[in-house]
């Protein structure tokens, strides 16, 4: 692939003038030159953006391309806002021309997340950092990969998915050299998306080693090989499971694959421990059993059921009419004397509310004795001098009750 020119344009707010830049690069060697913070990054970075690469310049957007492209910069002394903006390259190979457009910052809001190809006059859209942009013909990713005209080396799982063992982010590392990180290490910035020694497959895919087809065949067999294992586990969980929650072990074989071997498997069992606790039963003498104890529950039932003949039976009737009749007798006696016991207690009750009137009666009497005169004192009359007390007259001797005692 060769670079043929990379130009960016800015509007800005409340300015009338289209700022931004334009360079070609020509066949060999092209060296960007100039004073420091002149925008020599900038250049490059641009160019990592519309490939859809800034992942090898570490991060997303606002922390690749410098806040000038897509949020404010000096000019003249005035700080301009920046309202839309975006960044065009030219790329070529040996047979087909191509311009990618991505927007920085777009005043509609068009996606960042799209590269627009323009090719031989017509123009199409493509999505990428979505799932499916390496394997859809919509993903910018695969548009790339047939442009650049390689093949990237494939691995099939034996799950229903289907990934890609290298990606074109592993691959650009060996052509674009970050300009910090990337002297100490070429591939200082490549992701390696979760696939397992992804720097060693891109040196074995980019020197057409037959290694990368031998490690890609040794993981789809560790692959093939967990998927088994993890198999083997969760069906042992589950038939362990169903089998302790009916009293039954299983014995023979074991969680861990490795442990077990065929001998081990074929003489397996589910086993019952016997109500001694002292043997194991397997299933099929426990089955054997439980189809003994049926049949003689089964001649059981049907023994007593000959044994029921019409003089039995006629006998039980009798015998059960003649208690019938002994608990309704005994029924009858315990209604009376329920009832004389009722009767009884209502004439206690009746007992109880005429003290309670007695009670009220001699209480009001107290209250009312508490407000008259105390007559204790006059002995005799005031009128005519006589004794008002008759017992003190007839000389009898009595001891009075008081209302307060009367009511205790």
């Amino acid at each position: 692939m060769e670079i043929k020119q990379i130009k960016v344009l800015i509007d800005v707010k409340h300015h009338a003038t289209r700022f931004g830049f334009c360079y070609g690069f020509s066949s060999g060697l092209n060296i960007i030159t100039g004073q420091n913070s002149s925008g020599k990054s900038t250049i490059v970075s641009c160019i990592y953006y519309c490939l859809g690469m800034e992942q090898l310049l570490g991060g997303n957007r606002s922390l690749v391309l410098d806040k000038s492209l897509f949020e404010e910069f000096e000019y003249d002394n005035n700080t301009l806002q920046v309202t839309n903006s975006y960044a065009e390259l030219i790329i070529k190979n040996e047979t087909r021309e191509a311009t990618l457009k991505r927007y920085i910052k777009s005043f509609n809001n068009e996606s960042c997340n799209k590269i627009i190809v323009i090719e031989n006059g017509s123009t199409s859209s493509y999505y990428l950092h979505s799932g499916g942009d390496h394997d859809r013909p919509e993903g910018f990713y695969n548009w790339l990969t047939l442009f650049l005209g390689i093949t990237l080396p494939t691995v099939h799982e034996d799950a229903l998915d289907q990934g890609k063992s290298l990606y074109l982010q592993n691959v650009f590392p060996c052509a674009l050299i970050e300009q910090t990180k990337g002297w100490s290490d070429f591939f200082a910035q490549m992701p390696n998306f979760g696939i397992k020694d992804a720097k060693q497959k891109l040196v074995e895919f980019l020197l057409q080693l037959e290694s990368l087809d031998n490690e890609i065949r040794k993981d789809i067999l560790l692959q093939r090989e967990k998927n088994i294992k993890d198999e083997w586990g969760m069906r042992y969980t589950k038939i362990s499971e169903r089998a302790t929650s009916q009293g039954f072990s299983l014995r023979g074989i074991y969680p861990d694959l490795i442990k077990n071997d065929l001998k081990g498997v074929s003489l397996s069992s589910l086993s019952v421990i016997s109500e001694e606790k002292r043997d194991w039963i397997d299933l099929k003498d426990y089955i054997s059993n439980l189809v003994g104890e049926r049949s003689d529950i089964l001649k059981k039932i049907k023994n007593e059921e000959n044994s029921n003949t019409p003089d039995n039976i006629k006998n039980s009737q009798l015998k059960l009419q003649s208690e019938i009749t002994l608990l309704n007798r005994q029924l009858r006696a315990i209604n009376n004397e329920k009832i004389k016991e009722q009767r009884k207690i209502d004439g206690y009750l009746e007992e109880i509310k005429k003290i309670d009137i007695e009670i009220e009666r001699l209480d009001s009497a107290i209250k009312l004795d508490r407000f008259m005169p105390d007559a204790e004192d006059l002995i005799l009359c005031p009128v005519c001098d006589h004794e008002l007390d008759v017992e003190s007259r007839l000389k009898i001797d009595s001891s009075k009750v008081s209302l307060k005692d009367s009511i205790s």
